[in-house]
């Protein structure tokens, strides 16, 4: 079976399950910082670095989705292969769906966290601190994809058995619809953070270590569908 088809697709996939997120993210930071300056016109200049920098993190999802979009356009290949076909579908896969959640999760984040600067000028520093925080974790399960669809890509499948490319396929399936959850729960969770330290920045301390213990929590079945997506690569590769 030709690979290259399968690539082409696989990029496709990948951009265009990849682009849902963060842009939808983005918009929402966006029209949260247009609300705040208009409740704080003396805070334009603060309210756009803050959601130029909340936008840059929600745009990274999108990112690896180009990455390995771009790598599957361009890459040459030497096999011609029903496992090696199913590997870079499911690369696309991997990438792509996972970072629906992951974008969005971090556009509610850091439209939250404009609305909040708006809200307490004073608070600022802290609202940002609270932002950041919880996008770097929402964006952890499309650094999962990552990883996963890099595997996909560069490992070597030769063979024609179905089943060990369904496996292939079903990792990057697993991946990517593992990672929708738990970017876009934690993203929730940071933009309630974010509005309470706005309303009582004198508990920022414990509302940071339940957001922490929180996104722990609902980190955990993005780790869950990283080990079954490395098990199925792992099983294929027997």
């Amino acid at each position: 079976m030709d690979v290259t088809p399968a690539a082409l697709l696989g990029a496709g996939l990948a951009m265009g399950f990849g682009a849902i997120g963060s842009a939808v993210g983005e918009g929402f930071t966006a029209s949260e910082a247009a609300r705040g300056m208009s409740r704080q016109p003396r805070m334009q200049g603060e309210l756009l670095r803050t959601m130029l920098v909340a936008q840059a993190i929600a745009e990274s999802s999108g990112i690896f989705s180009l990455v390995v979009a771009a790598s599957l356009v361009f890459s040459r290949y030497d096999v011609s292969s029903f496992e090696a076909a199913m590997a870079v579908i499911g690369a696309g896969l991997a990438v792509g769906v996972a970072a629906i959640g992951c974008g969005t999760g971090c556009g509610l984040a850091g439209g939250r966290g404009c609305a909040g600067v708006a809200r307490q000028p004073g608070a600022a520093r802290k609202i940002t601190v609270t932002m950041l925080l919880s996008q770097a974790l929402s964006e952890s399960p499309a650094i999962f994809g990552f990883v996963i669809a890099l595997i996909l890509i560069i490992s070597s499948h030769t063979g024609d058995s179905f089943v060990k490319g369904v496996a292939l396929l079903g990792a990057g399936i697993s991946m990517g619809a593992g990672g929708i959850g738990p970017g876009f729960g934690i993203g929730v969770a940071g933009m309630f953070a974010c509005g309470a330290i706005a309303a009582r920045s004198r508990f920022s301390t414990e509302i940071n270590r339940t957001l922490l213990i929180g996104a722990a929590v609902s980190e955990s079945t993005s780790i869950y569908a990283f080990i079954v997506a490395i098990s199925l690569i792992y099983f294929s590769a027997g």
